[in-house]
């Protein structure tokens, strides 16, 4: 976590699991007066989890959140409009509904070998965030090396 005006580290750096990592100790750091922006890595570099933007939503002195993939791919986002208040429930369920219609035009890429199961992952949670992004009031964008 950094903070959004000074660029410092906010706490140490958290290793995380392959699907979880607890960030409750920069949370509890965090100063309502102040804006930070969380940065973590996604080694499989896909875009966001349906989790992160849950975060984004929740905390309103998260002003943005960043992830690095490993193949050097950046993801940012941020609100650019008032919608912190959206349920967290919508936000899952919408995700879960986008992913589950991009599978199909994605699963059959996989099973024909068009696109190893990485590479369909991580296009396909990019098309998930371009579609809902707007809808939820986000700013979205995607930074390829």
């Amino acid at each position: 976590m950094l903070d959004a005006e000074t660029g410092e580290m906010i706490g140490a750096i958290i290793q995380g699991e392959r699907l979880r990592t607890e960030i409750r100790s920069h949370i509890d750091a965090m100063r309502s007066e102040r804006g930070y922006v969380q940065v973590h890595t996604h080694p499989g570099s896909r875009s966001f989890s349906p989790e992160d933007m849950v975060l984004l939503a929740a905390f309103r002195t998260v002003c943005a959140m960043v992830v690095a993939g490993a193949d050097g791919t950046m993801y940012v986002a941020s609100f650019v409009a008032e919608a912190r208040s959206l349920d967290t429930e919508l936000i899952l369920s919408a995700w879960d509904a986008e992913w589950d219609i991009l599978l199909l035009f994605y699963g059959p890429l996989i099973v024909s070998g068009a696109l190893t199961l990485d590479e369909a992952a991580r296009a396909q949670s990019h098309e998930v965030w371009l579609r809902l992004a707007p809808r939820f009031g986000l700013r979205y964008d995607r930074v390829e090396p």
